[in-house]
């Protein structure tokens, strides 16, 4: 199901099982000035993160989310755009949040150095000094399978893009929220999307063109249809097209599942 308008929450008959928050949902660019990609969820159990661009600090203290209680932050991988927000979230949990329980960073395969090396660089005093809470890293790669993380599970997909991307589809009792990440059109996006109740999917540009490693308006309009999923937003977008007859959820905007 798609379309240009639609309702923050569904019925209250059913329980929220995930609160999904945008806290940016532009492109490399910031174009149209949205705030580089960052997407906040709450579940029974866990509050996570899915990739923290460098303003996602921004919008969560407009939004008044305060990052220092995060269980988790999950990266479909380690552009800027999607990921150096993370050193400015560590200070915050260290000089804010006085943070001593664990936080657990999950990276694709190939990429446990980034948080460490992150914080280094930027704010190398810091890092000299050592943060008051223990970090786990642990990694995703496509070939795992479902994943236990508390009380739900995690599987990644291979994307296609420039850098290895995953995919993620979280899957609390049944209900099922899916995040491509940065990708172009390919046939993993079929095995993340099966059964979702929300697809969070990437749509960069009105119009396709072959050295863009992403999807397009033009592109989704022939894919949308062949996807099974519940709800389809799309994120990543330059602001400067219309994306009907999909959703474009404005930083700041809250979705509930289901």
């Amino acid at each position: 199901m798609y379309h240009s308008r639609m309702n923050s929450a569904l019925s209250h008959a059913s329980p929220t099982i995930f609160t999904v928050r945008f806290l940016g949902t532009g492109n490399a660019f910031a174009q149209g000035g949205k705030g580089y990609q960052a997407i906040h969820v709450t579940s029974p159990e866990l509050t996570f993160l899915v990739d923290c661009g460098p303003t996602v600090q921004l919008i969560a203290n407009q939004q008044g989310i305060d990052l220092s209680t995060l269980d988790a932050i999950f990266f479909t991988h380690v552009h800027g755009d999607h990921a150096f927000g993370l050193p400015f979230i560590l200070l915050q949990m260290q000089f804010l949040g006085l943070r001593t329980r664990p936080l657990t960073i999950v990276v694709p395969t190939g990429h446990e150095e980034f948080p460490d090396q992150a914080l280094k660089l930027a704010f190398p005093d810091v890092h000299r000094m050592g943060l008051d809470f223990p970090i786990e890293i642990r990694t995703l790669d496509p070939a795992d399978g479902p994943v236990a993380f508390s009380n739900l599970t995690v599987q990644a997909f291979p994307m296609v893009h420039s850098v290895p991307v995953n995919g993620l589809k979280f899957d609390c009792g049944g209900v099922v929220l899916a995040i491509s990440g940065d990708t172009t059109l390919c046939e993993s996006i079929f095995d993340l999307s099966h059964a979702a109740d929300l697809l969070i999917l990437e749509c960069s540009s009105k119009d396709h063109s072959p050295e863009t490693p992403h999807i397009s308006h033009e592109e989704l309009l022939q894919l949308a249809p062949k996807l099974n999923v519940k709800r389809l937003v799309v994120v990543h977008t330059d602001g400067l097209f219309d994306p009907d007859p999909f959703y474009a959820p404005r930083d700041g905007e809250v979705l509930q599942l289901p």
